[in-house]
């Protein structure tokens, strides 16, 4: 050492370290493996995407529904603004609603010309099938009714 700086001896080289070449078996088995998770991923989602269907979530019931009654067709109207009416023979009653997954709960606020002074709900179970939705009735008093609605609008 001279000077207080590493310096190599005169005569004596540095030598370089020889890097050592990719083994081709590790680069074979991390392309494998890297290219199978991709594989198995995109296989996956697929996969869910036909398991649980594109319309995951919640059913979208915009628009104008009717169902044939023993009284006489009914019409139902569900608005973007989660408000409604239902036009059943005679009388034309307007509600709120909120819809979760596969379950609407519909809040009644007129009857007729009549504010709906109590709450009076229905919770129905949804699914929508093209212009088709399978209702049934989880509450009130007409638990356990399944109807089938036509969209007309």
């Amino acid at each position: 050492m001279r000077g207080g700086h590493d310096e190599p001896r005169a005569g004596k080289k540095k030598k370089k370290k020889k890097t050592k070449a990719a083994s081709p078996l590790m680069l074979i088995l991390l392309l494998v493996g890297g290219g199978g998770g991709l594989l198995a991923c995109c296989g996956c989602g697929v996969g869910a995407f036909f398991l649980i269907g594109p319309g995951f979530g919640a059913p979208d019931v915009v628009g104008k529904w009717e169902v044939e009654e023993s009284f006489g067709i009914t019409t139902y109207e569900f608005n973007k603004d989660r408000t409604g009416r239902i036009n059943i023979p005679f009388i034309v009653s307007r509600f709120r609603y909120d819809l979760r997954s596969s379950a609407i709960k519909i809040t009644y606020t007129h009857l007729g010309n009549l504010n709906v002074l109590a709450e009076n709900t229905s919770t129905l179970r949804v699914q929508r099938n093209g212009d088709r939705l399978r209702i049934e009735y989880i509450d009130g008093l007409e638990k356990g009714l399944v109807e089938t609605w036509r969209k007309i609008h």
